[in-house]
Formats: structure tokens, sequence, C-alpha cells
């Protein structure tokens, strides 16, 4: 897995992973993302990073939900294995825009083997993610 240091946040601010997450994965800046998230958690009575707002928008945009994968041992993949596995072994996972992968209390966006983030969370547990 690579790490490249990516904060699309123009002011560099922090507890916005959620935003910074989807804005790089569907290729968007960062405050068009902030918007429509401030304004579906509006309509929704939620917090722009509410998991059932994001869940929502990612859903609009036409993000596919999967559940956490796990190895043939049983265990949790790394996001450093996941980057590895699923998104250089198959040309089926090469052609798609990307993974938007949830750790715990943390989004993170990985491309073709790729991590983009503020820090590097490779050693953390993957638990869902969304096919974008």
């Amino acid at each position: 897995m690579k790490f490249e240091k990516t904060n699309p946040n123009p002011k560099k601010l922090t507890n916005d992973c959620v935003i910074r997450a989807i804005s790089l994965a569907l290729g968007q800046d960062w405050k068009t993302t902030y918007k429509d998230l401030c304004e579906l958690g509006y309509n929704n009575y939620l917090m722009p990073n509410d998991k059932k707002n994001y869940m929502e928008y990612l859903k609009s945009k036409n993000c596919t939900k999967m559940s956490m994968p796990k190895k043939p041992n049983g265990r949790k993949y790394k996001v450093s294995e996941f980057a590895d596995k699923f998104t250089t072994d198959d040309e089926t996972f090469k052609n798609n825009n990307g993974y938007i992968v949830q750790i715990c209390n943390h989004l993170t966006y990985i491309k073709q083997g790729t991590l983009y983030d503020t820090w590097n969370c490779g050693n953390k547990c993957v638990l869902n993610y969304w096919v974008v």
C-alpha cells in the first residue's frame, strides 16, 4: 500500500474526515461536499458527518455499501491489507473510482492501492466500505 498525505480542506481543519474522504472519492471540492452534507443533514435533522446522513448521501451518489471483508481465517483486514488485496488484484477493482473505507471513528479513501488521507491509518481494521 502506498500512502499519499492529502487534505482537500483549504483551511486544513480537523474532524472533517467524512467530508474529506467523500470529496476525494467523488472528485468534488471540499466546500461542495460540505454544503451537500449540511443541506441533507438540515433536512434530516442530522449533523453533516452523522453516519445516517453520509450513508444516505453516498447512496444518492450511487456508491455501494459493502460489509466488512474478512480473511479466510475469519480475521479482519487492516486498511493496508485491504488496499493491497482489494484494489490491485482484480480488473474489476481497478476500474472503479476507489473505496471509502470506514474504520473506528474515521473514514478514509483508497484508490488503486493508494491511501489518501491526512494520516496513515493503514494499521487500523476495516469495518465497512463503499465502492465508488
